[in-house]
């Protein structure tokens, strides 16, 4: 199973309840960038191998999800972060895979730039990341002890900057306006990225020895596994009483 490398953090958007109710409304806006890395080979294996993928981000990122009226987001007051996952299953020869464990961290202790503007640049100093276990089936996280170093890390952006609404990369799929006699849903994404090559260490070995995903394989650099981005998303959901 490959990991689909999105350009920037995904939200999960509830599902409208079955009778009428006030609009449902979320609100995202993520800044930064990220890179995602593997030391799976590209192609199919052979055998079953254990595989680990990975990402680092340098983000800052909020989102608000109720009924309305939602007051605005703290762009300017939402702290950087430095988070780090690993993805851990097992590649079967056929594609498919068994997932083994999953773990995530982050820290606001981490200071760095980051080009909001033309998104040419970005860089994170190195923090210290204590992890936790993830399950998705509960939701629960656990910490599990493990602490990841994680070295400065610098984006440089290859291309030019590549401008999406509903049509980008993160929740490409939602259409702008749905209207049937159930439901009513308005979508306005703005999506903002360039895509570019990234250096950096995690527990003093650079992420040149791994493999690494590309961020979008449509879009040139079509090997770049790093994105430099500024997107925003408003989603207004309003359910009927159908039966």
């Amino acid at each position: 199973m490959r990991r689909l490398a999105l350009v920037m953090l995904t939200a999960f958007l509830l599902a409208p309840a079955a009778s009428a109710a006030p609009p449902f409304q979320y609100k995202e806006f993520a800044q930064g960038a990220n890179v995602f890395f593997t030391n799976c080979p590209l192609s199919l294996p052979a055998t079953d191998l254990i595989c680990h993928d990975y990402s680092v981000w340098y983000v800052r990122f909020t989102a608000v999800a109720d009924e309305p009226p939602l007051g605005p987001l703290d762009r300017s007051g939402t702290p950087f972060v430095a988070q780090f996952t690993d993805d851990m299953y097992v590649l079967h020869p056929d594609g498919s895979a068994d997932e083994l464990r999953f773990e995530a961290g982050f820290t606001t202790d981490v200071t760095g730039f980051y080009d909001k503007t033309q998104l040419a640049s970005a860089h994170m100093d190195g923090a210290a990341i204590h992890m936790n276990d993830v399950d998705f089936a509960t939701g629960t996280v656990t910490p599990n002890g493990r602490t990841v170093a994680l070295g400065p890390f610098t984006w440089t952006a290859a291309s030019s900057i590549y401008t999406f609404g509903n049509d980008g990369p993160a929740l490409g799929d939602s259409p702008r306006h749905r209207s049937t006699r159930c439901e009513t849903l308005n979508a306005n994404f703005h999506q903002r990225f360039t895509l570019g090559y990234v250096t950096g260490t995690v527990d003093g070995v650079s992420i040149s020895v791994y493999n690494q995903y590309p961020q979008v394989p449509d879009l040139q650099p079509s090997d770049a596994p790093g994105a430099i981005f500024n997107n925003w998303f408003h989603l207004v959901d309003l359910t009927r009483g159908c039966v």
